[in-house]
């Protein structure tokens, strides 16, 4: 099968349009998190529940003042959505997460440390996330070194490695798993 990931659309109608294009190939498309931030996060959301794209939530959707600005189903619906969502040894997200008496929080994923504290939260082999808006892929070796690279338009993955794959943002850039091995990334121009 053939998996399609994009992420932080944030209100950009045209370019969640240009991202589901980018992944029609996609048998499902999976989005990580932050349709609210922009203009047109109800029409992007109503889109992507159309076109069932699985979803989780990122930072902007489970903010009060954000999800507020959607009609009210679409709001309850964003609440509603699991933080998580996994298949194979694959595991979907905005980002590795904590939870408090104050709501949920979403680190960023930018270091070495960043990456380690992610991959020990989470135990899948590949760990598709976004919220950073930067396309970027943290690999951790069987020899417990970890490696950091800017996505390259294809990557084949090492079946011995654990990896963290950042989509980037939406409009920009959106990603596809094909045969659980190769990793494409899709550049808008």
């Amino acid at each position: 099968m053939t998996y399609g990931f994009l992420s932080d659309v944030h209100g950009d109608l045209a370019g969640l349009e240009w991202a589901l294009q980018s992944l029609q190939s996609a048998d499902q498309i999976y989005f990580l998190g932050d349709v609210c931030g922009g203009p047109e996060a109800a029409a992007c959301l109503q889109l992507m529940r159309q076109r069932e794209v699985l979803c989780v939530p990122g930072n902007h959707d489970l903010w009060d003042f954000e999800r507020n600005l959607l009609p009210p189903e679409l709001g309850q619906y964003l609440v509603e959505l699991p933080l998580s969502r996994e298949f194979e040894d694959v595991l979907v997200v905005h980002s590795d997460y904590s939870q408090d008496q104050f709501g949920i929080h979403f680190p960023y994923i930018h270091s070495e440390s960043d990456a380690r504290r992610a991959f020990s939260q989470f135990s899948q082999r590949l760990i598709f996330f976004g919220h950073t808006h930067l396309s970027q892929i943290h690999r951790l070796k069987p020899d417990d070194t970890v490696s950091f690279q800017r996505a390259p338009q294809e990557l084949m993955l090492d079946p011995d490695s654990r990896y963290l794959i950042n989509v980037g943002q939406a409009g920009q850039v959106c990603c596809l798993l094909l045969e659980g091995i190769r990793l494409q990334y899709c550049f808008r121009a």
